[in-house]
């Protein structure tokens, strides 16, 4: 086999090789920084309840849960947060009725958790991608 016969199976992989490298990484840098965190939770209209959110701290510690609304707020709510990486919770406890908690990380669905009425619901769920 000539050198000629081999330099066309160099251009070939050098392609690849570059590509899975850029991908590789672009895939390590996504892995830094904070990410976009929907809060949710739905039930029987009419009822309210205190949301109790817990974000992760900066060293990725579970924060400790309070309240993000000054008085109680009708179902359904959902509240947006952009938080670091780390395990986050939501919780609620209805007066009557069940009630439906929802973590949604970056459009991706972390926890979901349903409980049986006026049974207190925490859903707990990794922010990472």
């Amino acid at each position: 086999m000539s050198r000629d016969d081999e330099e066309p199976t160099v251009r070939r992989v050098l392609p690849v090789t570059v590509l899975a490298a850029g991908l590789l990484l672009t895939s390590a840098c996504a892995d830094t920084g904070p990410l976009e965190v929907r809060y949710e939770l739905t039930g029987d209209p009419g009822v309210t309840v205190q949301p109790l959110v817990g974000v992760p701290t900066e060293d990725g510690a579970r924060g400790t849960p309070r309240t993000i609304t000054d008085a109680p707020v009708p179902l359904p709510w959902q509240q947006t947060l952009v938080v670091e990486r780390g395990e986050t919770t939501i919780e609620a406890t209805p007066a009557q009725g069940a009630l439906t908690c929802r973590i949604v990380v970056e459009g991706r669905e972390a926890a979901r958790v349903t409980g049986g009425p006026g049974q207190k619901v925490t859903c707990r769920g990794d922010v990472d991608e």
